[in-house]
């Protein structure tokens, strides 16, 4: 079953997401952690039509952007180590080479009411966009670990005007974007210190871009427990403003896939792939489709929607990465459509021997 953002409230944030079992390399184990416990997510639906994504108002605000200085001792690869391995898995070195190369690591933070917010490391791509912040609350206040079923689970937004976690992401025409928050495991809960990762993904179809080095900012007006019934309490407010848009680099192999398409005798229709990027965080496909869709004569258990169909990356010592249609996915009425999938550990371009699309093999030559 195909899995489209839009599913998703814009800018919902899920409870703590763990980051134990299954593959690490499987493309469906980001998405789980971040799609299935996505607070107010809506139910699934089997039958999915594409759609136009509509631009996102932006409310437009003067924001003081913060200068993030780079020379941190350790690079972008060691400081996502932990969030991408979980507490048993491991990264080779060519992942961590392939974080640092589309990381960057930072020093300095904001001080605000007492409080200081500052962004540790941060890597992304044109589709996906990782922050590490540590988060320290004004001296004398402490920040435990908690209970979730009891106590609830730290937010970096509350729920009065105001209190929500913004971006100026004005100079994109049109734009979409989902946010997760991941609290890692916190060595001194008797301190005032925690450290979260901060996930956007983008909407496919929609003009914003992670790595494009266009100025974004991201501005956080303080920390708060959300109780399980919802009812949120505030440890401080303030406001922390951070830049989240320059310095990255671009690591991709982009691959022309003219002429290779399939056909849904199901559902009518053809689809044409035009091109697939490989980026050490995630695939993207780019393709048309030729034809109307026919949905309204099929059960919801017999349908085909138009995608880029079956996709998988494999690597030199034989490990599959499965597309498996389990993507981000926008199609508009004219039939351009893209999609992306994530990768659950950041990949090593190095590594990667050939895309099998729809059985016809596509070599993988690093530039």
């Amino acid at each position: 079953m195909k899995r489209n953002i839009s599913d998703l409230l814009d800018h919902c944030v899920p409870e703590e997401m763990e980051l134990g079992g299954g593959a690490y390399y499987d493309p469906k184990r980001i998405k789980q952690l971040t799609m299935e416990r996505a607070v107010g997510a809506v139910p699934r639906k089997k039958k999915v039509r594409p759609f136009r994504l509509l631009a996102v108002a932006a409310a437009v605000c003067a924001l003081s952007v913060s200068a993030l200085a780079v020379g941190h001792v350790m690079g972008a690869g060691d400081l996502f180590r932990a969030f991408f391995a979980g507490t048993e898995g491991t990264l080779s070195e060519g992942q961590i080479t392939a974080i640092d190369q589309v990381g960057m690591t930072f020093e300095g933070g904001v001080t605000s009411n007492g409080a200081t917010i500052t962004p540790v490391a941060a890597l992304a791509d044109r589709n996906v966009y990782y922050l590490r912040l540590r988060v320290e609350a004004p001296e004398g206040t402490v920040l435990p670990d908690l209970d979730e079923d009891t106590e609830g689970y730290y937010q970096l937004f509350g729920d009065k005007t105001g209190e929500s976690i913004e971006y100026d992401f004005s100079a994109y025409h049109m734009y979409g974007y989902n946010q997760y928050l991941n609290w890692m495991p916190d060595e001194d809960p008797t301190d005032n210190k925690k450290e979260v990762v901060l996930i956007l993904t983008k909407q496919p179809g929609t003009d914003l871009c992670f790595n494009d080095n266009i100025a974004k900012t991201l501005t956080i007006h303080g920390l708060w427990v959300q109780s399980p019934d919802k009812i949120y309490r505030e440890i401080f407010s303030g406001e922390f403003t951070f830049d989240i848009g320059t310095h990255y680099e671009s690591s991709v192999v982009s691959l022309d896939c003219q002429g290779m398409s399939w056909h849904s005798d199901l559902s009518e229709f053809t689809v044409h792939v035009n091109r697939l990027e490989l980026s050490p965080l995630s695939l993207t496909a780019w393709y048309e489709t030729e034809g109307e869709p026919n949905y309204d004569e099929l059960s919801d258990v017999e349908f085909q929607i138009p995608c880029a169909g079956d996709v998988r990356v494999v690597l030199r010592d034989g490990t599959v990465l499965s597309w498996d249609n389990d993507s981000f996915s926008d199609s508009n009425t004219d039939g351009d459509g893209v999609e992306y999938t994530l990768f659950a550990q950041p990949l090593d371009l190095e590594q990667v021997d050939y895309i099998l699309l729809n059985g016809t093999r596509i070599p993988v030559q690093l530039s």
